[in-house]
């Protein structure tokens, strides 16, 4: 089994306060600054639906899990969950997509907003995945991996329900800022950049994640040309706005190399169907 996150996971809302987890109306409701990705080159990402509608992204880290950020799901009962794989058109799903109920959601205990942290979950699908050139596992990094400006990093998601179509997935590269850096920026505005989180994006604004995008993955690509999954698309202070890089759940932060899925699922409290 692919190994997992460390730690024991729980429940608990942002969507539409000031600046809560991309869920606020701002210009741009979708990736800024991007470009459409072609179909197939992000297999791993995933689209979240509830009752039918689109509310987030996320990644597959293996045939049976979804990684996602938890205020995508705090108000969320599995039952009501889909989760599309191979999905490229928000509002038209190809022969390749596969759709797949969600049999339990995993949240970190203590989260209370994404600005706090601790916004990370684990969806567990009720099938178990084929891969095929459009659907595949994205890696997750080793507990010691460290991202820096250096590093090629992308962030991917749709936006919002509202996109003009095609609505076809948007991605877009952003550089990683150092937490210092970041914090300075949101220090001013009451907000903290915790060591559970990474930034990135651009200081003078103009390409970010924005909402909708939230619970997705910021990808980075190694020496060996493979990817890993730096973050999870998160929180920001508006969309692109200067001095005010996307925020993003730090990966590494709620990693263990040693930890396999099945010790972790047996210490996680489970939300209900």
């Amino acid at each position: 089994l692919l190994n997992l996150l460390e730690g024991s996971f729980i429940t608990l809302t942002p969507h539409l306060t000031i600046l809560s987890a991309y869920g606020f109306p701002i210009a741009g409701d979708r990736i800024v600054g991007g470009f459409p990705a072609e179909d197939g080159a992000w297999p791993w990402q995933v689209g979240i639906f509830q009752s039918g509608t689109f509310i987030c992204g996320g990644s597959l880290v293996n045939k049976e899990w979804v990684l996602c950020a938890a205020h995508c799901v705090r108000d969320a009962t599995a039952s009501i969950l889909k989760v599309y794989l191979g999905l490229y058109n928000l509002t038209q799903p190809s022969s390749h997509t596969v759709v797949s109920n969600v049999k339990e959601i995993l949240m970190y205990p203590g989260f209370q907003s994404s600005q706090t942290g601790r916004d990370v979950s684990l969806l567990q699908l009720d099938q178990t995945v084929m891969y095929s050139n459009f659907i595949s596992h994205i890696s997750l990094p080793n507990v010691s991996d460290v991202f820096t400006a250096q590093d090629e990093c992308w962030v991917t998601g749709w936006g919002s329900i509202n996109l003009p179509s095609p609505g076809t997935l948007q991605q877009v590269q952003v550089p990683i800022i150092n937490n210092t850096v970041c914090n300075s920026t949101y220090y001013k505005d009451g907000y903290q950049i915790g060591s559970d989180m990474i930034c990135a994006g651009y200081m003078e604004g103009g390409k970010d994640a924005c909402q909708g995008d939230s619970g997705g993955p910021l990808v980075c690509r190694r020496a060996d040309n493979s990817w890993v999954q730096a973050g999870i698309v998160s929180w920001g202070l508006g969309c692109a706005q200067v001095n005010a890089p996307g925020v993003y759940t730090r990966v590494t932060a709620y990693r263990s190399g040693h930890q396999v899925m099945k010790k972790m699922s047996q210490s996680l409290m489970k939300k209900p169907v």
